[in-house]
């Protein structure tokens, strides 16, 4: 059993839709590893998107939340030792955001401090004899399949 952990994305004080199409992703691994899709909501002020992510139907299993005024506006020097501390809360083997600005940004900064490996861009996760990540290549051109070695996995989606 590997649970995922989900990154939610929040921009002035707004969930940004690219963390539901994560959680689609999420849900999709956690049910090829048995796990359970944990969501991390960071910020300020933030009590509204977590209802919205337990109670919507997106996927999660359990929401876990840091409301706190450091996470008010995003710096990834805060941010990064957080969503460590919840992976390894929640026994995550898998850590994923959007491939978006913020996840392109927070997610190789609390990757490496765990020393894991990371998927930037994945399209489709699959069981191979373990898990896999399509991932697009020369500007779209060219599909391939990667595979991390390391015990947490990190993946913009």
């Amino acid at each position: 059993m590997s649970n995922v952990l989900v990154i939610a994305e929040i921009v002035a004080g707004t969930l940004r839709k690219v963390t539901l199409d994560t959680l689609a992703f999420a849900r999709q691994t956690a049910d090829l590893t048995g796990g359970q899709v944990h969501v991390l909501v960071l910020g300020s002020g933030v009590g509204d998107h977590v209802q919205q992510l337990a109670t919507g139907g997106f996927g999660a299993d359990v929401v876990h939340v840091a409301d706190d005024g450091v996470f008010g506006d995003y710096v990834a020097e805060n941010y990064a030792p957080a969503v460590v501390k919840a992976a390894q809360a929640v026994d995550a083997t898998v850590v994923c955001a959007a491939s978006s600005t913020f996840g392109k940004d927070l997610l190789p900064r609390a990757a490496a401090m765990l020393a894991a490996g990371m998927v930037s861009d994945a399209i489709e996760v699959f069981d191979d004899g373990g898990l896999m990540f399509k991932r697009p290549l020369w500007a779209g051109n060219v599909i391939t399949t990667v595979e991390v070695v390391s015990p947490v996995k990190f993946v913009s989606v």
